[in-house]
């Protein structure tokens, strides 16, 4: 019971730390409250989230953490936290169609997930630029490129045109 209690304190330490994102510093944290419990699922995924970061993004370190965050979520189906960062490496990875997935399913285990909903609505928005862009004429494209000539202050407004 003291060692529970005792994971959960680190693990909290951990999650504020994770907030700053001071990755290195939370993964200590995070590895020794699953040295005194390994019962908290959320727990394992802040861990696997930190190491990923820490190996700065890259593509083997997406797979790993995809592979442990997808084994937590399936022990755990109800862990928000898991579908939430396996949401985030589909960002990662340019797979907004999974991840849109993964991150309304971390709503429907914790609704007041405030994060999940702004990355739906940022997905979304790609999304719509995106078939924007696609359906646009090649010279509408190109016009789109060029920038736009800036008017100053309120003489663009009231000025002579």
């Amino acid at each position: 019971m003291r060692q529970a209690l005792a994971a959960e304190v680190v693990a909290r330490e951990g999650e504020r730390l994770l907030r700053a994102v001071n990755y290195p510093r939370a993964l200590e944290k995070f590895q020794q409250s699953l040295e005194l419990s390994d019962s908290d699922p959320n727990v394992k995924v802040y861990e696997s989230w930190c190491r990923y970061q820490i190996a700065g993004r890259e593509e083997q370190a997406q797979q790993k953490a995809l592979r442990i965050l997808q084994t937590v979520a399936e022990d755990s189906p109800g862990c928000a936290s898991a579908h939430y960062y396996i949401g985030l490496l589909y960002i990662h990875a340019n797979d907004f169609v999974k991840a849109k997935v993964a991150l309304s399913t971390a709503l429907t285990h914790n609704p007041r997930l405030t994060d999940a909903e702004r990355q739906i609505r940022a997905i979304q928005i790609r999304m719509k630029h995106a078939d924007a862009n696609r359906g646009a004429a090649p010279s509408e494209s190109a016009d789109a490129a060029k920038p736009k000539q800036k008017s100053g202050g309120f003489r663009g407004l009231f000025g002579k045109k």
